[in-house]
């Protein structure tokens, strides 16, 4: 959501401060590179989440980002077939090389949003507004 809402403000020329630009490029570019992999996860995950308890959902909550690697895997070798890879050896190595760094965002930036919703959650089970259900 966040991608999303940045990408619209830079749209429209919002005037961010120019030390701020580059981190929200970086969000907006990581949810428009991650945003379809990862629908196919949350849809995937919402649909294997049925009715199984709240330990094995948040298992799976804690693995998704790494359930996301094969996923986005698939989406750019996907892009690259379409959009036309070239038998150049350099060529698969610059993408390797890309690979390798789009791991570490898509780990680093997936647990942070793993951490924020299982603490939204245990801070909305103190408060007593979400209660713990053996089913979801």
């Amino acid at each position: 959501m966040a991608p999303a809402l940045l990408a619209l403000l830079l749209f429209v020329n919002f005037p961010f401060p120019e030390w701020l630009r580059p981190f929200v490029e970086l969000i907006v570019y990581s949810g428009l590179v991650g945003g379809i992999p990862y629908a196919v996860l949350v849809a995937l995950l919402f649909w294997w989440g049925h009715r199984k308890s709240d330990t094995q959902f948040r298992r799976a909550l804690i693995l998704s980002p790494i359930l996301m690697l094969p996923l986005f895997f698939m989406f750019i070798v996907t892009v690259g077939l379409i959009v036309g890879f070239h038998d150049d050896a350099a060529e698969v190595a610059v993408v390797l090389k890309e690979l390798l760094l789009y791991v570490s965002f898509i780990l680093g930036f997936g647990y942070s949003y793993v951490v924020l919703v299982l603490g939204t959650v245990f801070v909305l089970k103190r408060l007593g507004v979400v209660s713990p259900s053996p089913a979801i």
